[in-house]
């Protein structure tokens, strides 16, 4: 069993070396092999293409106009706030009514416009005088202003303080029942003040100005002098021409008492009467920075059948 064996083995061997044989006659031969070449990374995959939007189409330009130069605008200031001690001007005032047959009639009012048959307005530092709108029933109906003489008052600084003087005013009423009243005049003496400065003078003081007083209805005036001391006033009414007969002092001892708002009452005597007559009454005040202005109302008692009365005005005179 052993030779087997050998021989199977020498058969193998001789098999094998030929095999070697053969692939050494290969290695021998004389061709080059051709280079070995380096393998390129494989591409990246294709990735989809983004979609970008196509750009707007341009719009023609538009040619805006420059604005207009603009001046700077200088702020808002406020006006001046009014000083504490200056309260808004209240007036009060009075008229004195003459009118058709020799009608008396006496009211207060407490602006500057009396609101009768004529209008007192301010107009720059002056007042102005009109005449009332009339209600009209017939086309022909007419008011006039025929005459007036109004004058003001003045404070220290020059301002409005009050008024006073006549308006005398004529109707036409064309429809009227009597005859005689178609036509009406009336004479109106009236005066205001602005109350919110009423007061007593500091210092003695002379004032000077006019009463204007109604003689029936036939307007006049007399000059009036007051004297202000000691809380007191004393002084006189005269007339000259027409108003001759008007003549009166305010004695010095009578109840001539001034308050501290400037308010006064005073007892009128005629000259040449008895000496205790009372012919009248002056009632009026102080107004303005300084008490520099007086003004107020008379009413005369006498033997008249129609009451006669005014009103006065008066400014302070100013010594060297």
């Amino acid at each position: 069993m052993k030779p087997r064996y050998s021989t199977l083995f020498l058969l193998l061997s001789s098999a094998l070396l030929t095999a070697c044989g053969g692939g050494g006659g290969g290695g021998g031969g004389t061709s080059d092999a051709a280079p070995a070449q380096a393998i390129a990374p494989a591409a990246p995959a294709s990735q989809p293409l983004a979609v970008v939007p196509a750009a707007p189409a341009s719009q023609p330009l538009v040619v805006v106009p420059a604005a207009p130069d603009v001046p700077p605008v200088a702020p808002d200031v406020a006006p001046p706030a009014a000083a504490v001690d200056e309260p808004e001007a209240q007036y009060r005032g009075l008229v004195r009514e003459i009118g058709h047959r020799d009608t008396l009639s006496i009211s207060g009012f407490n602006t500057l416009n009396p609101n009768r048959e004529f209008t007192v307005k301010v107009e720059g530092t002056d007042i102005a005088i009109d005449v009332a709108p009339l209600i009209k029933r017939h086309e022909k109906d007419s008011r006039v202003i025929n005459g007036q003489k109004v004058l003001t008052l003045r404070d220290a600084d020059g301002k409005l303080a009050g008024y006073y003087g006549h308006v005398h005013t004529y109707t036409h009423r064309e429809t009227a029942q009597n005859e005689d009243d178609q036509d009406q005049t009336t004479t109106s003496l009236v005066y205001a003040v602005n109350v919110n400065e009423g007061r007593r003078p500091e210092t003695q003081a002379d004032y000077v100005g006019t009463l204007f007083y109604n003689h029936f209805d036939i307007p006049r005036e007399a000059a009036i002098r007051l004297h202000y001391q000691d809380n007191k006033i004393t002084g006189n009414i005269k007339g000259s021409g027409l108003a001759s007969d008007i003549d009166y002092v305010i004695r010095e001892d009578g109840d001539n008492t001034v308050s501290e708002e400037g308010t006064f009452g005073a007892r009128l005597h005629r000259v040449g009467a008895q000496r205790n007559a009372v012919n009248g009454h002056l009632v009026g005040g102080f107004y303005g920075k300084e008490g520099e202005v007086a003004a107020g109302e008379v009413k005369f008692i006498d033997n008249y059948s129609v009451e006669r009365g005014g009103v006065f005005g008066a400014q302070r005179v100013q010594h060297d």
